[in-house]
């Protein structure tokens, strides 16, 4: 691979330029593109070209009136996949949280041109332990305009487990004049698009056949780690699953970042080798363990 050439920050977009392997990484919800720098530096470090777009409406901030659908969401995804194609032989697609459910659609629908997925607290629905237990009447909400009467805020810990990090989280927030609730606090609307977005995929989970990497926290404090238990059982590619068990919702960014960037990176070489080797059943290390399970297609519609 080539090495690294430049960095560059378009619209809170961060883009490196490698070789030719390219990684498209997504946000999530409330979130931004600087969730995931961790990760992108630690991959173009390996040359791969890098590019975590900046999603209108998805990022934290840029929608407080909650007006954007989720086509909006998979409409930006889409044309930063597709951008990165016409400088890449081979692209691989990941996401964080929300931005991991995108990651699933552009699988169903152009799994052909994706070469794996790399998904990292994937989150069908919000119903981690932080989650207040009134949020699951949302459910019956089905009007987005009503929706958008109610303001829904993440509170303490924001999904971080280490303090350090969290406060440095807050620091670059107030640097920037923004502030927690502005970019954590959603409104109702964007969660009935999210849930719109998830009965989508639903609908077509066999067409998600590339090979999978899934990682989650048993700690995650907004997603339970029933989210990536679903998503493994029911897309038809072969998965393998990375248990963490130092780190909240936050995966790329918390404790055991290092972890998530070095696994991703095993996981992304495999995919790249000629035969690649299928997973085993053993641990990953003294703070994360590994599950593979690597589905037919007649096993998977069990």
């Amino acid at each position: 691979m080539k090495t690294q050439k430049k960095i560059s920050k378009t619209s809170d977009s961060f883009y490196s330029e490698g070789g030719s392997v390219g990684y498209l990484l997504l946000h999530g919800l409330g979130g931004s593109p600087m969730t995931l720098r961790f990760l992108a530096q630690g991959l173009a470090r390996q040359g791969y070209t890098v590019s975590c777009p900046f999603i209108p409406g998805l990022a934290g901030g840029s929608d407080m009136d909650g007006l954007s659908a989720w086509q909006d969401w998979y409409a930006a995804a889409e044309k930063a996949f597709f951008e990165l194609q016409e400088t890449c032989d081979r692209v691989i697609v990941g996401g964080l949280s929300t931005g991991a459910v995108l990651s699933l659609r552009l699988s169903q629908l152009h799994g052909d041109k994706i070469e794996g997925l790399t998904l990292f607290a994937p989150t069908l629905w919000p119903n981690g332990a932080a989650i207040p237990h009134y949020f699951k009447l949302t459910v019956l909400i089905r009007q987005k305009w009503f929706a958008n009467l109610f303001k829904v805020s993440d509170g303490l810990p924001y999904g971080i487990k280490d303090e350090r990090i969290r406060k440095f989280w807050f620091d670059m927030m107030a640097s920037q004049n923004m502030s927690m609730s502005d970019v954590m606090g959603i409104r109702g609307g964007k969660l009935v698009e999210l849930r719109w977005l998830v009965r989508q995929i639903r609908k077509d989970w066999d067409l998600v056949e590339n090979r999978t990497l899934v990682m989650h926290s048993r700690e995650d404090d907004m997603s339970d780690i029933s989210n990536s238990f679903e998503i493994m059982r029911s897309i038809k590619g072969p998965t393998e699953m990375v248990v963490l068990d130092d780190s909240y919702h936050m995966v790329t960014l918390d404790r055991q970042r290092e972890h998530v960037v070095n696994r991703t990176i095993e996981f992304t070489d495999s995919l790249l080798s000629p035969s690649p080797k299928t997973p085993v059943r053993t641990p990953a290390n003294s703070t994360s363990q590994t599950t593979s399970a690597l589905r037919t297609s007649s096993s998977a519609a069990e």
